[in-house]
């Protein structure tokens, strides 16, 4: 098996009786430790749950609070629903954070639908097509970043500091290799989840092979795709009741002792051509997702 790196993404969805102040304090605790472990990187992702424990909608705000909190692992979104928020300021907060904290910041973005009373309360028309308007606003993205020049010359002055300054790493977030394309002509990074209902399972290892060689000829160097899994790498125990609580929240997970996710990891690694992973803790207690990262650090560190 080749050398794997392995990140983390974090939804902010606990079980029992915690509340959403609580799951903040148990994430920067969780990043610290991932930190200190070697771990590639801690993505929080963007969802509107009807939980009134949610620990956050939007994981804006916590970006800086984590990369403050940390070192050397990378921070960052997975990702920003482009298509109810304003592109000019998503560009200008992020890259003010990537210079802060050493170029340690991933934008990840996402082409996700929300509820219509979101939609309501997030855009000034919640009648617009949603659907259309991401790759629209993921070029407006794009143009804030990349043209400080021309910003600058046609827009009277207009900076977004650190003027000529580092931008963070650009990420899609896809559950298949539909939107390879995307990434492909605007340059980017690709993720793709397996946990997502509706996601496709198929390698398609071709494809993504192809897809390399194209990026590599276009732009002169490989492009970074990783692969989202879910999961609970136990002690071999209460299997039972973990299937049960894991299988609520994700689909196509990994749930078993070190030996048995190894093996998984192994087979997917050969299967998708990856050797990044960004795993989502389905355990529901603190304790057991501290001790989940110690495993896999034995395992893959």
């Amino acid at each position: 098996m080749k050398n794997v790196k392995f990140g983390l993404i974090d939804f902010g969805l606990r079980g029992g009786t915690t509340n959403s102040l609580r799951i903040l304090s148990d994430l920067v605790e969780y990043a610290q430790y991932a930190d200190e472990l070697g771990f590639s990187r801690i993505w929080l992702a963007e969802h509107y749950y009807s939980h009134k424990t949610h620990a956050w909608t939007s994981p804006e705000p916590l970006v800086g609070v984590l990369a403050a909190a940390t070192e050397r692992i990378r921070i960052g979104t997975a990702g920003i629903l482009l298509s109810i928020h304003q592109p000019f300021h998503i560009a200008a907060k992020f890259k003010l954070l990537n210079n802060l904290f050493s170029d340690r910041i991933d934008l990840g973005l996402a082409n996700g639908l929300v509820g219509e009373k979101i939609r309501e309360y997030a855009l000034d028309d919640p009648s617009c097509d949603i659907k259309g308007a991401f790759d629209k606003a993921l070029d407006k993205l794009l143009f804030f970043l990349r043209e400080e020049d021309e910003i600058f010359n046609s827009g009277e002055g207009i900076v977004l500091p650190p003027y000529k300054a580092s931008i963070p790493e650009l990420w899609s977030m896809g559950t298949s290799l539909n939107g390879l394309g995307r990434t492909l002509t605007r340059e980017m990074n690709f993720s793709r989840s397996l946990f997502h209902k509706g996601a496709d399972k198929s390698p398609n290892k071709e494809q993504l092979q192809e897809y390399n060689a194209a990026y590599r000829s276009a732009f002169g160097y490989a492009p970074k795709v990783n692969l989202a899994i879910s999961g609970i790498c136990n002690d071999g125990q209460n299997r039972e009741n973990q299937y049960e609580l894991a299988q609520e929240g994700s689909e196509n997970c990994i749930i078993g002792c070190p030996s048995l996710f190894y093996d998984k990891i192994a087979a997917y690694q050969e299967d998708f051509g990856v050797d990044e992973f960004i795993f989502m803790d389905l355990s529901t207690s603190h304790n057991d997702r501290l001790k989940s990262l110690e495993r896999i650090q034995t395992l893959f560190g």
